[in-house]
C-alpha cells in the first residue's frame, strides 16, 4: 500500500510539472507570430548603418551568419530567415546579412524561422529569451546548420553573441533590406 501511495504522490507531483512545462513551451512559442509572413529580402552593400539605441530603448541586431555553412548554393539561393519578437515579425535576412530594431526594456522572446526543404518545423525554428535594458545593444546570430548528405537534414540556431563578436559580424555583413509581401 505504501508503494501505491508513493506512486500516486509522484504522479500528482508530475502533473503540475508537466502543466508547467507545457505553459513554458506555449510562452516560448508565443515569440513566433501565429500569423504567417513572407518577406521579400535583398542585401544592400551601399549603406551600412550601425545606430545606437534611442533614449529609453535597447537595440537588437540580428545577424545571419553562413560562413560555416557547407551547403552548396545557400548564399545565392532563396533561403530567408525571419525574426519575430514577442509574436511580432520584425524582419528577415537572406544569406550572411544583418538588420536591427529597437526594443523596449524588459523580458522578451525572440523567434527565428527558416523555410528549407523537408526539414521538420521544430528544426527550422529557434527560440531565445533575453532581458533588455535601456541604452544597451544586443547582438544575436542566426546560423543555418546542415548535416552532410545523404540525410539533407537542416537545423537553425539563434544565439546571443558578445558585443565584440557582434560588431565584427555586422561589419563583415551587408545590410538586409526587406519588405513584407502582401
Amino acid at each position: 500500500m505504501r508503494i501505491f501511495s508513493a506512486l500516486l504522490l509522484l504522479g500528482a507531483l508530475a502533473i503540475p510539472a508537466l502543466a508547467q512545462d507545457e505553459a513554458a513551451v506555449a510562452a516560448a512559442k508565443a515569440a513566433c507570430s501565429r500569423v504567417p509572413v513572407e518577406f521579400s529580402v535583398k542585401t544592400d552593400t551601399t549603406q551600412h548603418p550601425t545606430p545606437k539605441p534611442d533614449a529609453g530603448k535597447a537595440l537588437a541586431y540580428i545577424i545571419e551568419d553562413q560562413r560555416e555553412d557547407t551547403r552548396p548554393c545557400i548564399a545565392g539561393c532563396s533561403d530567408v530567415s525571419e525574426i519575430a519578437i514577442d509574436g511580432t515579425w520584425m524582419g528577415a535576412n537572406r544569406g550572411s546579412s544583418y538588420f536591427f530594431f529597437p526594443v523596449d526594456p524588459g523580458t522578451h522572446h525572440l523567434c527565428a524561422t527558416w523555410k528549407k526543404g523537408r526539414s521538420r518545423a521544430q528544426d527550422r525554428t529557434s527560440l531565445l529569451g533575453f532581458t533588455a535594458e535601456a541604452g544597451a545593444t544586443y547582438y544575436f546570430r542566426v546560423k543555418a546548420i546542415a548535416v552532410a548528405p545523404p540525410t539533407a537534414y537542416y537545423s537553425l540556431d539563434l544565439e546571443p553573441v558578445n558585443v565584440d563578436e557582434g560588431q565584427l559580424l555586422v561589419a563583415a555583413s551587408p545590410l538586409s533590406v526587406f519588405h513584407e509581401k502582401k
